[in-house]
């Protein structure tokens, strides 16, 4: 028995943003299930603003979600999406929230209610969604607590949590186990989109420079941690920044014996490199 694991719609780490990609792209077979986009990047089947993709198998014994998207949207994308995936929403089990925002964690208290689903963040975002001015109708109540090397497995699958703070106080990341056909891969989701003093009405530590320093250490630690445990595919949470949905649309065209377009090894440690050196550069900046 496997899980089903819904994850995420990181933006790819630049020194400068692209502008949005706003394309549309189709439902695609990989790693033996459903990489799962909707009729574009804001309208996605399991999140508004960013694409949600399905890792999980044609033997489902529970569905984990990375991250909720937002309230107002949770019934029509995750519910209604799930359902055109094939899956049942009310096998949702466990929620990762990636980290304290609003467009990660509002429609948590949606899939707590309705579904009993397990919703998960680090100790420190806990307290940050407490603390924060967002109205207290989208807070789900605290519920499980994400540790530093936290393994959450359901059927035969095993995701492991790591907290690389910077974006959040307590952002968290994940490899998450994928597999095509008897050919098995990691995949890595990156928590944040870049370090930042106030993020959401939290502010996110005493200086620019210690946040900073705080999410250069995560990034370079992450990288080690992704090139030990082998992962090679990058499973963004922000599709425009590392053209997404392009390679998601490539599978639908890919040949027998041609590489998984979403398959990686340099990708990921050159999206987890970038992010330190472009991270080091501001800390050079700021003190000359």
């Amino acid at each position: 028995m496997r899980a089903g694991i819904v994850g995420p719609g990181t933006r790819f780490a630049r020194c400068t943003a692209p502008s949005e990609y706003s394309g549309g792209a189709k439902g695609a077979a990989a790693f033996g299930v459903v990489h799962a986009s909707g009729k574009s990047i804001r309208q996605s089947v399991l999140g508004r603003k960013h694409a949600r993709f399905n890792l999980g198998s044609e033997n489902i014994q529970g569905v984990i979600l990375i991250d909720s998207g937002a309230d107002w949207s949770a019934k029509e994308l995750i519910t209604d999406g799930l359902k055109k995936l094939g899956l049942d929403p009310t096998q949702i089990k466990y929620v990762i929230i990636s980290h304290a925002h609003s467009d990660r964690y509002w429609g948590a208290k949606y899939l707590q209610e309705t579904y009993k689903a397990r919703i998960i963040l680090s100790e420190t975002d806990w307290h940050g969604i407490e603390i924060s001015p967002d109205p207290g109708d989208v807070k789900p109540k605290k519920d499980v607590v994400a540790t530093d090397g936290m393994k959450l497995t359901l059927g035969d699958t095993t995701l492991t949590i790591y907290l690389t703070p910077g974006h959040t106080p307590g952002t968290i990341s994940t490899l998450v186990p994928l597999k095509e056909g008897n050919q098995r891969h990691v995949g890595v989701v990156w928590g944040g989109i870049n370090p930042q003093l106030y993020g959401h009405g939290v502010r996110n530590g005493p200086t620019l420079e210690a946040v900073l320093k705080t999410w250069s250490e995560s990034a370079g630690r992450f990288r080690d941690i992704a090139t030990k445990a082998g992962a090679d595919v990058y499973m963004t949470i922000h599709p425009h920044y590392d053209r997404a949905i392009d390679k998601i649309r490539a599978v639908n065209y890919r040949k027998p014996g041609d590489p998984h377009p979403l398959v990686s090894k340099d990708n990921v440690n050159r999206f987890l490199t970038i992010l330190k050196e472009c991270t080091d550069a501001q800390l050079a900046r700021l003190s000359s």
